[in-house]
């Protein structure tokens, strides 16, 4: 039977106020930004489900799988049924379960930290910077991030729960870990990713288990559905790009690094000098990036080699899961934008992958270092510390400058619906803006009028 986790070494009350008073201070700064920025509006991708929420179109199993973009997502798509179904009709729900599934992540990260080492050090406040620095908190603000924050909140959930494995892991942990991947698998193509490989790890771990024969096969079954969700998902699938993909790999190696440095924040673009770039760092090498990428890689050999060493294979193998997820995300992400501009992989919400992957790096590089390097480990982690600190401001300004820009069009829009501007009025004002093709954002502003969606104001029942 496996334990909770190891018993504290020492008395660490002083770096548990320490690093749970970063949380509390940027989860109370990040739901201020939600306080101060969010509306009730859909934006662009959000547009989506204004059918099924105006009463057009029915929430029926084929509309929950249809494919969106690159995504099929049919647990954020009920997640914002039943936010929009709490709040009213409106997106202002979506919001509010983003800002708070990326704050319950970042502590379920800080439990586990404190499980594997069985202490919390100061540096693991480095854990709450990465996933609220503030300068993804635009992405945030759309109801169609409910897929990146839900992701989030699952692969973090299930990386505290398999950092309590010690010896063979209970079939209520492997369970609830082959549950997160088919939670992971239902959120998108990222999510898809990451999914299938800790539903690797269950099988293996089912294996492992101190269960009747019957348990075992009840695991393996609900891990097997998540490749089941991978076949259904490549069925019928369509690149939405007429563009050929660029096969280069040294173009999708290009992207997927961006991605990663998005870890670090918007700054993370240091050194991209590209139009969606951060305003310094031109000319120079995107050394961010590729401090990211030397981490996760330093990390990712160190588990191979705990591997090799054999003690606590289990629980090393699931680490290495958890952190390698969003790496193969990264590199898929890097392939399948190929056609796409050359800096595709510096969108604000690509950090909602990269941070809880480099989160996850930190504490496989610690766990997994042997003794002799132990030092050189926590080095790594102090450093990556030192820097998310020193990003930190710059990222709360960006952040703020881009949330204000889309607060300030936002309501705008929102000003025009409630005065009673006609939707072809709306559409001729702010559809450039507001979404990608004119003909549907028109069909759907007719349709938020019809039912009282906001901003348009309530129908009376």
């Amino acid at each position: 039977m496996d334990s909770e986790g190891a018993p504290p070494a020492a008395d660490d009350r002083a770096e548990r106020l320490f690093a749970w008073g970063v949380w509390a201070l940027l989860a109370l700064a990040s739901f201020g930004f939600a306080n101060r920025f969010a509306v009730d509006a859909p934006f662009y991708d959000d547009f989506d489900i204004v059918p099924v929420l105006s009463g057009e179109a029915a929430a029926s199993p084929a509309w929950f799988w249809q494919q969106e973009a690159d995504h099929r997502s049919p647990l954020p798509k009920a997640v914002n049924l039943a936010a929009a179904a709490i709040s009213g009709r409106d997106f202002s729900g979506s919001v509010l379960w983003n800002f708070s599934a990326v704050a319950a992540a970042a502590g379920l990260l800080l439990l586990a930290a404190r499980r594997l080492r069985g202490r919390t050090e100061y540096a693991d406040a480095v854990i709450p910077i990465l996933l609220m620095n503030g300068g993804f908190a635009l992405s945030l603000l759309r109801a169609i991030l409910v897929q990146g924050a839900t992701r989030t909140l699952l692969l973090c959930g299930a990386l505290l729960l398999v950092a309590g494995v010690r010896g063979p892991p209970t079939t209520r942990r492997t369970t609830a870990v082959a549950l997160c991947a088919l939670g992971l698998a239902l959120t998108g193509s990222a999510g898809l990713v990451m999914g299938l490989v800790l539903a690797a790890w269950a099988v293996v771990a089912a294996g492992a288990m101190e269960a009747s024969p019957r348990a075992r096969l009840a695991t393996r079954a609900v891990a097997a559905s998540v490749f089941a969700v991978g076949v259904a998902y490549v069925v019928g699938f369509e690149r939405l790009s007429d563009r050929p993909l660029d096969t280069s790999p040294v173009r999708a190696a290009k992207i997927a690094l961006q991605v990663m440095g998005q870890a670090l924040g918007p700054a993370g673009g240091f050194g991209w000098a590209q139009p969606r770039g951060v305003p310094f760092g031109v000319g120079f090498p995107p050394l961010l990036s590729l401090g990211v990428a030397a981490v996760i890689a330093a990390a990712l050999a160190a588990g191979f080699l705990r591997l090799a060493r054999g003690p606590e294979r289990l629980r090393t193998l699931g680490l290495l899961a958890c952190a390698a997820g969003p790496v193969l995300a990264a590199v898929a992400v890097g392939f399948g934008k190929s056609d796409f501009a050359e800096d595709y992989g510096l969108q604000n919400h690509y950090g909602i992958i990269a941070a809880p992957g480099l989160a996850a790096a930190l504490l496989l590089l610690e766990s997994s270092a042997p003794e002799s390097a132990a030092r050189w480990a926590r080095f790594v982690v102090f450093s990556v510390f030192a820097v998310a600190c020193a990003l930190l401001a710059y990222n709360l300004q960006l952040g703020y400058r881009a949330c204000t820009l889309h607060h300030d069009q936002m309501t705008a829009f929102e000003a025009d619906a409630r005065r009673g501007a006609t939707p072809d009025a709306i559409a001729d004002e702010h559809g450039a803006w507001l979404y990608y093709g004119d003909a549907v954002l028109r069909e759907r502003l007719v349709q938020m009028e019809r039912c009282g969606i906001a901003p348009f104001p309530r129908k009376p029942r």
